[in-house]
């Protein structure tokens, strides 16, 4: 299957992602400092590390996110050895060094152990630090990493009762109906309650608290795993009123439908019943035999309410409320239930393991849903910074480069391919983690290099695109794989601070991401015909050949976009030699374009189908055309198309496929060498206009990129060349990262 990964960034676009940790003695030491109550004394502890969340895909940060840190030898180099028992002196900050809460869910010496941190403000450039080894830490409370809007926080991992609420709001589970269920079973996180092993009259009770019921707005939310045959209507969460329910979760009929179901009632009558799980009871259906996670949400001031499955929404876009629906859950004296709603009716109770119940009297944000979702199910969503420890990968290979052109080129984004057996004795089944994840690249020295994973195909051949601080023809590059806790990479971080645009264009669906971290995504579609996951130079590409008149990808408006006056664009174009029947005389086919009050700020097309490129900018009276006439691209194959403009040499350049047209670049006149003039516009892919059936592009594009630098042409050949020539990389074969070095002497 082949991925085109184009990942936005998952740290701040130029920090350095790597610092390392620095060494420690851990051994016998005794730290004695004291921190203040609010704030982090670094050297008042043994051992620290970094945590970031490159995991988190929300549209906007959330705000007060308990996050989920996982802790081990293997995964962080934690060191148990180091620590308090049960964890009591592990702290975490933000990077001002500002103590946050949190609660040690799990403590498994040796293993694995589960932490949950309250995170200010969680986004994919967050970073925090884990702090351990102290004798005396500063205080931590628990209770407040649950402390915006949890009404009731039950991990349920005990493994005898009582199974204790985490926020200090509610209750907790003391009180079991028959004693039928496990406790401490395998859970999503750390341990559950097993139900499926009861006399089905099973079930938990905790007692009634007041900030259980009476809210408006709220959100309920657990992990289960339901026993796959099971033919029951089996009810997971209730809370009764007089004669009926305040709420109750329960699967509409196990495997018949398998669907769930969530009622709020706002009086103690059926009357009062409001289904708020989507528009039909057959939307949130959990898999049987898996763990799912369910969030039910209602939202007062949306006027909606919303069912979540797997942190995916269904509907999408949520239920609309009727004015009936948005009363107050009613009051209850009667205790929260958990696996079954009676205790006396086999049929209702729940055949399976329940795990971190959450009730909220606030609505939680879909972003928030999400981010609570994938922080347990995605191994993936924390990464943890533990230096650079080569010795852990399983495997290595060298990547030379005698191809590169003369002189030296600093921070270029090198091309490395693999496949299976390319390099000699590459497996894709010896890289641990998905999509090529665990793929690092070190320098001669050992330094950690960026790189990017462009298009990951476990059946075929795969991009990588990696930073390399200084390319010549001796420089000689590492990479590493096989281990699946290898510590993270910024992808933004391949591209230079020039780069302001950089699209792969290879992603099968919209948006078509933009990866250096500075500008946007291609997001929309004029009128979807164009087909997205073609064929590309690299991985996948835009196909606007099958398309119509109209077809062209838009991204949003950028500052970065414009307003420069040296610069530098490229991609790499495969245009048919035939003008398309559709399209009438006079065709001239529009690549990239930028408009500004009714002219472009910039837009680069063909003459016509069968001549020269042109590039023109906007200059404030008309346009300024700074391409060369020889800059003719072969039909029917790919071609490298790039225009330099260099208003400190007074000079534009023009190369194809890595060949400048003409030789020497162009003098610019007098007013062509003017800024970019600003524009509000989008930036258009594939044609300026939805009117016009002469300006349609009739073949695919891929890789494009726009810099605010003028490019060098040694930069510009490397850039094709590490693309279109097989002798620019040289590998070696693979080999295990641990083995002995074998001398040959003949």
């Amino acid at each position: 299957m082949i991925k085109r990964i184009s990942r936005p960034s998952s740290f701040p676009r130029r920090e350095a992602v790597l610092r390392g940790i620095a060494a420690v003695v851990l051994a016998g030491a005794a730290c004695t400092a004291t921190a203040s109550a609010d704030t982090i004394d670094a050297s008042a502890f043994a051992g620290h590390f970094d945590i970031m969340f490159p995991g988190y895909a929300g549209a906007a940060p959330v705000e007060n996110f308990p996050v989920l840190v996982r802790l081990s030898a293997e995964r962080n180099g934690f060191d148990y050895a180091a620590c308090q028992a049960l964890g009591a002196d592990l702290r975490f900050a933000d990077a001002a060094g500002n103590l946050l809460p949190c609660e040690v869910d799990t403590w498994t010496p040796g293993g694995e152990s589960l932490v949950w941190v309250k995170v200010p403000s969680l986004s994919r450039s967050t970073r925090i630090t884990a702090y351990y080894g102290c004798a005396n830490p500063p205080a931590n409370t628990p209770s407040a990493v649950w402390s915006n809007g949890f009404v009731g926080v039950w991990h349920l991992g005990g493994r005898e009762l009582p199974l204790k609420e985490s926020s200090g709001v509610g209750t907790d589970f003391d009180t079991s109906k028959d004693n039928g269920e496990t406790l401490g079973a395998p859970g999503a996180v750390g341990g559950a309650v097993d139900f499926a092993t009861g006399g089905r009259t099973g079930r938990l009770s905790a007692a009634d608290d007041p900030d259980l019921d009476g809210f408006t707005s709220f959100t309920v939310e657990l992990w289960s795993k339901q026993a796959a045959g099971a033919d029951y209507q089996p009810y997971m969460l209730t809370k009764t009123a007089t004669g009926e329910f305040a709420y109750t979760l329960y699967q509409n009929r196990g495997t018949s439908t398998t669907n769930s179901v969530f009622y709020v009632f706002s009086d103690a009558t059926n009357n009062g019943r409001k289904n708020i799980a989507g528009d039909s009871r057959n939307l949130v259906v959990p898999a049987m035999g898996v763990w799912n996670h369910q969030a039910f949400v209602r939202d007062l001031a949306k006027e909606k309410s919303f069912s979540y499955l797997g942190g995916t929404p269904v509907p999408e876009g949520g239920k609309t409320l009727a004015a009936e629906e948005m009363v107050a859950v009613c009051d209850s004296s009667s205790p929260l239930y958990l696996g079954n709603a009676t205790g006396n009716n086999p049929s209702a109770a729940f055949p399976g393991q329940i795990d971190e119940l959450r009730i909220s009297n606030v609505a939680r944000s879909a972003d928030w849903v999400k981010a609570t979702h994938d922080c347990v199910a995605d191994a993936d969503f924390a990464a943890y910074e533990v230096g650079n420890d080569w010795t852990k990968y399983a495997r290595k290979f060298t990547v030379t480069f005698p191809g590169a052109p003369d002189g030296t080129l600093t921070d270029f984004p090198v091309l490395v391919k693999v496949a299976e057996n390319s390099p000699a004795g590459f497996s894709y089944a010896d890289c641990l983690k998905p999509e090529g994840r665990d793929l690092r690249f070190a320098d001669a020295a050992g330094n950690l290099l960026a790189c990017e994973v462009d298009t990951w195909n476990t059946n075929g051949v795969s991009a990588v695109w990696v930073k390399v601080p200084t390319l010549t023809a001796s420089t000689k590059i590492t990479a590493y794989y096989g281990w699946r806790f290898a510590p993270p990479v910024d992808p933004a971080d391949v591209w230079d601070d020039g780069y302001v645009g950089v699209w792969h264009l290879g992603e099968s669906t919209l948006p078509l991401r933009e990866s250096s971290g500075i500008s946007t995504a291609f997001n929309e579609t004029a009128d979807g015909n164009e087909t997205l996951g073609a064929t590309g130079a690299v991985g996948g590409a835009v196909d606007f050949a099958a398309g119509t008149i109209n077809s062209r990808l838009l991204a949003p408006d950028d500052p970065d976009l414009d307003g420069f006056t040296s610069f530098s664009v490229e991609m790499w174009t495969k245009q048919e030699s035939a003008m398309p029947s559709s399209f009438n005389g006079g065709y001239q086919p529009y690549l990239l374009a930028k408009v500004a009050s009714g002219e472009y700020a910039y837009i680069f097309y063909q003459n016509t189908v069968t001549a020269n490129g042109v590039f023109r900018v906007g200059n404030g009276s008309g346009n300024a055309n700074i391409s060369g006439s020889a800059m003719i691209p072969a039909m029917n194959e790919w071609n490298h198309q790039v225009v330099v403009r260099d208003t400190t040499a007074q000079k534009a350049y023009c190369y194809v496929s890595g060949l400048p047209t003409p030789e020497g670049g162009i003098a610019l006149p007098d007013g062509y060498g003017v800024t970019i003039p600003d524009s509000s516009s989008p930036l258009y892919l594939g044609n300026a206009q939805t009117t016009a059936n002469n300006k349609a592009f009739p073949g695919q594009i891929d890789e494009l990129r726009i810099s605010k630098v003028a490019r060098s042409a040694a930069w510009v050949k490397a850039t094709h060349d590490t693309v279109a020539a097989p002798s620019f990389a040289r590998y070696s074969a693979t080999r295990g990262n641990n083995d002995a070095t074998v001398i040959s002497i003949r």
